[in-house]
């Protein structure tokens, strides 16, 4: 049964499409198969389907915007339609202080629908003091959504972003592409274990 993954984020830069696209890269490297759904307005992500009939993992990259409609399909759906499709909603966190409401906003509305939701904390630097009080704060409001791992900042991310390509394929022996190996792990074990 095909397990949708949504990235989910009331704030432009979050890094929604670079989780979607390294998540689903990291996945397709692992043998699944996987289709991305871009409802971004931007319409950026950089990972090209296969033609596939049924994928093992649909990852979905959302607008900021969540109070406007969202067309697939010629249907208009709300961002709600989109987290009660999901297992599992990802919450892509900047450590800044203008993400502390968005961040609850999109955690109300999945309490509101019942999906699962994570938390994962992007661009993070834990040698500035502000990115460790916010780490501490949402790990202490939102306890057991935060995930372990962390992705931190460098080129790879950026040159892979560029290239249309896998982290790995870029630079595998890099912080980042340690990250999202670590992250897409965990987040198969979420989605898959519930």
């Amino acid at each position: 049964m095909s397990k949708t993954i949504s990235l989910i984020m009331q704030k432009g830069g979050s890094g929604k499409t670079t989780i979607c696209d390294q998540l689903a890269f990291s996945l397709r490297e692992m043998g699944k198969t996987v289709e991305v759904i871009d409802l971004d307005d931007q319409q950026s992500s950089r990972f090209v389907n296969e033609e596939i009939e049924e994928p093992e993992y649909t990852i979905i990259d959302t607008r900021g915007a969540l109070d406007m409609p969202i067309e697939l399909n010629g249907e208009n759906l709300s961002i709600e339609d989109v987290i009660e499709s999901s297992d599992l909603v990802i919450i892509p966190f900047l450590p800044e202080a203008d993400s502390e409401a968005p961040l609850a906003n999109v955690v109300s509305r999945c309490k509101k629908v019942g999906t699962d939701y994570r938390i994962v904390f992007n661009k993070l630097d834990m040698r500035r003091v502000v990115d460790q009080i916010m780490f501490q704060n949402v790990c202490a409001d939102y306890p057991g959504k935060v995930m372990k791992t962390a992705l931190h900042q460098g080129t790879a991310v950026s040159q892979a972003r560029l290239l249309s390509k896998s982290i790995n394929d870029v630079d595998s022996n890099s912080k980042p592409a340690k990250d999202f190996s670590a992250l897409v792990k965990e987040v198969l074990e979420v989605v898959n274990n519930g």
